[in-house]
């Protein structure tokens, strides 16, 4: 196990790498730095950190978002969920439907996608930042991908680091579960929304297949994002 954890309030954000220790270090390979990404948090990576990042079906992730919504009141969407609902909701808030590859999308940009148009014409740099995580996977994939950061780190991650907001919806009947999946896969009758659960669908499928490998790791560095940055980094005058 790593002899620490360190993240910001379950982000991981520019500030965490502060407490990086320099190369040649020996406490540099014995600290975990999890989260979810704030905004151009992988152009700072360390070089030699071992990166990693499990998806969900996403179904099951639009579900555990709704959940995640209604069950926290602070959340800016948290209204609008008790209004809507779970259709009505993902209807409203397209966003929620590509979840995992706009987080993706975060970690390498500095603005929001605000806009369907901006959010299809990022996929293509969101493909190829997934393509350089060294270890990638899907959360039913879990046991090969603990096993894969293992032989990349020579010690396991604690899952609960690579799967935040995954918890069993507590309280909730399977049926209504159902019932919410049976809604999720009907909102595909909207042609906005099937387009962004198709890119949705292909990022975790590219992900089930890196995480069905055997050798489950890009072999390099992530090192320097020259060239496949979605953006310009910011210029300092």
């Amino acid at each position: 196990m790593f002899s620490a954890t360190i993240t910001s309030n379950g982000n991981l954000s520019n500030a965490c790498w502060a407490s990086c220790p320099a190369a040649g270090d020996p406490r540099q390979g014995d600290l975990l730095y999890y989260g979810h990404p704030e905004h151009g948090v992988a152009w700072n990576v360390p070089r030699g950190a071992i990166t990693a990042t499990v998806l969900r079906e996403p179904e099951e992730q639009a579900v555990s978002s709704y959940f995640h919504l209604l069950r926290n009141p602070h959340l800016p969407l948290h209204g609008m969920a008790v209004r809507l609902g779970f259709a009505g909701l993902m209807a409203a808030h397209w966003p929620l439907l590509a979840f995992q590859a706009i987080s993706l999308d975060v970690a390498i940009s500095q603005t929001p996608i605000d806009t369907p148009e901006r959010f299809f014409s990022r996929l293509p740099g969101v493909r190829r930042f997934l393509r350089r995580i060294h270890v990638v996977g899907c959360l039913d994939q879990l046991d090969t991908v603990l096993q894969a950061a293992a032989q990349r780190t020579g010690r396991a991650p604690p899952p609960a680091a690579l799967c935040l907001n995954t918890a069993a919806e507590f309280g909730v009947a399977q049926r209504e579960v159902a019932q919410l999946r049976a809604e999720y896969r009907n909102l595909a009758d909207v042609p906005l929304l099937r387009q962004v659960m198709a890119a949705e669908t292909m990022l975790v499928a590219q992900a089930r297949r890196r995480g069905a490998r055997r050798l489950n790791f890009w072999p390099l560095p992530l090192g320097v994002l020259q060239g496949w940055r979605q953006e310009a980094p910011p210029v300092s005058i």
